[in-house]
């Protein structure tokens, strides 16, 4: 087991971040069960199953313990009400195993710029405490609020790809380094290729690169403020007493169908 690189609890902004687990299985539930939800995370008519969101949750569970961080719940600050699940994982992405940013926001707080605060947390945690190079973010094509919420945040188009049997968008940011890593972490990125930033060739392309411009330079990620300002201000954790190389993540259930993103 990873002791943890990232915080699992953290108050910021308008969210509370809580590291995930089993106990939110009623939370996701009624998340997954929303079918706004469901035309954007789950690729199947039906919502999945008990079973389906167990494995979810257990394989979320167990990312946290191998890796250090993971995805959030997330709830309002004010009120303590469950709002979505997001943060940084690994997932298999366009033939690679990369870190994602991914977010699910509750419908009844869409466009309030939930996910996009997020985002902005994640991509600072990811620079801060896990000295990770890149980050990616993947929708659906047609998920317009979506890609407005990677744009804001600091990610650019790259090109389309197919993602679980499905046409996606594919997103990258680069992670400016920061000046100081976890010792565990630069170890893992020095022995891990699963921390290191995929080759740029083959990045360009995608079926409309010949017809779109050159995409700008991502702005830089804002700086940390308030309760993230304060815990990065902080010297980095001890070393672990020894690092953990990096395991391929199961992606999909058992039965081959994707688990609820």
């Amino acid at each position: 087991m990873t002791a943890p690189l990232i915080p699992e609890r953290l108050t910021q902004g308008r969210l509370s971040y809580e590291r995930i687990g089993r106990w939110h299985a009623g939370d996701v539930a009624a998340l997954m069960a929303e079918p706004l939800v469901l035309q954007t995370l789950w690729p199947w008519p039906d919502p999945p199953t008990d079973q389906q969101l167990d494995e979810s949750l257990g394989s979320w569970t167990e990312h946290w313990q191998r890796h250090g961080f993971g995805l959030w719940a997330l709830r309002d600050a004010t009120t303590g009400a469950f709002v979505g699940r997001g943060g940084l994982e690994y997932n298999a992405i366009d033939g690679a195993r990369r870190v994602e940013v991914a977010w699910a926001i509750t419908p009844e707080r869409w466009g309030e710029g939930l996910a996009t605060e997020l985002a902005r947390v994640s991509v600072q945690m990811a620079s801060a405490r896990l000295g990770l190079t890149e980050l990616v973010a993947i929708t659906l094509p047609g998920n317009l609020a979506s890609r407005r919420v990677m744009e804001k945040s600091g990610f650019r188009y790259d090109r389309d790809i197919v993602h679980a049997g499905l046409e996606h968008v594919l997103y990258l940011q680069d992670v400016p380094a920061p000046d100081m890593v976890h010792p565990a972490v630069a170890e893992k990125a020095e022995n891990s290729s699963a921390f290191s930033a995929m080759p740029r060739s083959g990045r360009s392309g995608g079926r409309d690169a010949a017809h779109r411009p050159e995409p700008p330079e991502p702005p830089e990620p804002p700086e940390p403020a308030g309760a993230v300002a304060r815990l990065l201000e902080n010297k980095p954790p001890a070393p672990l007493t020894r690092s953990r190389e990096a395991r391929k993540e199961p992606v999909g259930s058992p039965d081959g169908r994707p688990r609820p993103r």
